[in-house]
């Protein structure tokens, strides 16, 4: 088991047709720790009128944040459904699942104590889909 080498791209990552039908949250979220690229699983705790949104670890996987963030600037994520740029050497196998890494806000090519299930589809050799959220053992 190892975390796959994601996307260091701070830019939005985002497949655009695929975020227009999939669950996302906007509002009052904020990034709770620096972010440091799209496509990084999160998890919301406790803080501010709707929560604060950190790299998944401890807590229940919300989705994937679309670009990079600062701590306390206001965050969108997105859940099932969204395809998005997650890794930049095409190293993605098309076809197998990817998981919700123990290390926080990393994504793993085999299941962790974390994710068992699989939250990742692979649709490209650079791309996932997001096709679970909440608790994944």
């Amino acid at each position: 088991m190892a975390d796959i080498p994601q996307s260091t791209k701070k830019g939005v990552l985002i497949d655009a047709t695929s975020a227009r039908f999939a669950l996302q949250y906007a509002g009052d979220n904020f990034a709770g720790v620096e972010m440091p690229a799209g496509g990084t699983p999160v998890e919301v705790r406790p803080g501010g009128r709707n929560g604060k949104l950190y790299p998944c670890g401890s807590g229940v996987f919300a989705g994937i944040t679309p670009e990079g963030k600062r701590v306390g600037q206001p965050s969108t994520y997105f859940g099932t459904g969204t395809v998005f740029h997650a890794s930049d050497d095409g190293s993605l196998v098309v076809g197998n699942l990817y998981y919700v890494s123990a290390t926080p806000g990393r994504i793993a090519d085999a299941p962790t104590a974390k994710d068992s299930k699989g939250a990742f589809f692979a649709v490209t050799p650079n791309d996932l889909q997001v096709i679970r959220v909440g608790s994944l053992t």
